[in-house]
């Protein structure tokens, strides 16, 4: 458990592994910070495959969503491996979040970073003072 973390960047390869797998991964991760305010998170390697089979919500929310999280970055973002789930994930449960930076892939085309916006944009939250800024 680290009480203090407050920043919290991670960047991977998870090429070799299932969508649900890795984000259900980072879920667990997040119950050891409990004090976590920014959250960065960038992969590098894409695999095109995999889908959103298999994301559940945790049965527990991460404290750290609860009373601390105001900053979330998804870097790379293809809407694929889970991570339209995790991102409505985060922002139907921080309750204090302020900002949820979606920074899309180079290779999607126009319609399709269009698309992701306003999967995102309807996506409900739990605090009120979420912005939502697409990059």
């Amino acid at each position: 458990m680290f009480h203090n973390l407050t920043h919290l960047e991670l960047i991977f390869n998870f090429m070799h592994s299932s969508g649900s797998l890795k984000w259900s991964w980072i879920m667990k991760l997040l119950e050891n910070f409990p004090k976590l305010q920014t959250l960065i998170i960038e992969e590098v390697d894409i695999v095109h495959n995999f889908g959103d089979k298999g994301w559940e919500d945790p049965k527990v929310v991460p404290r750290c969503l609860l009373s601390h999280l105001t900053t979330c970055s998804l870097r790379n973002y293809s809407r694929i491996n889970c991570e339209l789930p995790f991102a409505r994930y985060i922002m139907q449960n921080s309750r204090i979040l302020r900002t949820m930076t979606i920074q899309s892939a180079e290779f999607l085309d126009t319609n399709t970073k269009l698309q992701m916006f306003m999967e995102l944009y309807l996506c409900p939250r739990n605090s009120i003072t979420c912005q939502l800024l697409f990059i």
